[in-house]
């Protein structure tokens, strides 16, 4: 768990959340001491909605009054597990747009019984159109991973080039002109690909993402830390609000102000 995650703030209460016709208690990010050296800024939920749980075990939260069967959701990282998209989908009949460039993606989704308007493409997202290497590892359990980063120093990794749209160029492609909710687990992708969609004047309504800051090229430590930090700044300075953190504190889901 990152330290600036867990220095405290008003976090510690659990949240009751709705999940379909069930509800359940969530403990939010627990307070605990400061790490030694330098002080971390904490993301504070903001703004309480009824969230709802979508995918396991890998689960992201969301608010389900803003979602409906017109809405637009774009999901990009997606290794062995598309429980997002079709649990999502299954709910409310949204066309989701999944991406990712690793071929166990491509093939596990071969294999779904029934994928509904879930719609894939085996392609890695970026601020740019085009090709680029990355960094592919593999675990114990054969699962396997993509970065762009430089990753840790201890972790064998393959070199592979995969290719690589931008979402200016896939809302085009998909005659979108809006998302409505906008996730991202692409190993650091999200520190390219955020700053590119507000550039482009593309403002989800929900934006959810897992971060992973010594996977984009910056250093362990306070140099990590505080490019996750400045990520998530950037995301509340366009208009959003942090509407839930998740217990190990890396997953965060934001939503519009505006319409709270």
């Amino acid at each position: 768990m990152f330290g600036w995650l867990r220095s405290g703030g008003d976090l510690s209460a659990a949240k009751k959340v709705q999940t379909g016709e069930k509800s359940m208690s969530v403990a939010a990010v627990e307070p605990a001491p400061a790490p030694a050296g330098p002080a971390f800024a904490k993301p504070r939920v903001s703004a309480q909605v009824s969230l709802m749980k979508f995918g396991d075990p890998n689960a992201y939260f969301a608010a389900g009054e803003f979602l409906g069967p017109d809405s637009v959701v774009y999901s990009i990282g997606i290794g062995a597990d598309f429980s997002f998209d079709t649990d999502i989908g299954s709910r409310f009949g949204i066309p989701t747009y999944a991406f990712d460039p690793t071929p166990q993606s491509a093939a596990l989704y071969a294999t779904l019984p029934n994928p509904g308007k879930l719609r894939f493409m085996n392609v890695a997202v970026g601020a740019a159109d085009g090709e680029s290497v990355f960094q592919v590892v593999k675990d114990k359990k054969n699962y396997m991973s993509a970065y762009s980063g430089k990753g840790a120093a201890d972790v064998p990794t393959k070199e592979v080039r995969f290719k690589v749209r931008s979402v200016p160029s896939l809302m085009k492609q998909f005659k979108h002109g809006h998302i409505d909710l906008f996730r991202i687990d692409a190993e650091g992708a999200e520190f390219a690909v955020l700053p590119h969609l507000f550039a482009n004047n593309i403002f989800p309504t929900q934006i959810m993402f897992e971060i992973h800051p010594t996977l984009f090229g910056v250093s362990d430590g306070a140099e990590a830390f505080k490019s996750a930090e400045d990520l998530v700044e950037l995301v509340r300075s366009k208009g959003y609000e942090v509407i839930h953190v998740s217990r190990r504190g890396t997953e965060i889901s934001f939503v519009r102000s505006y319409l709270l």
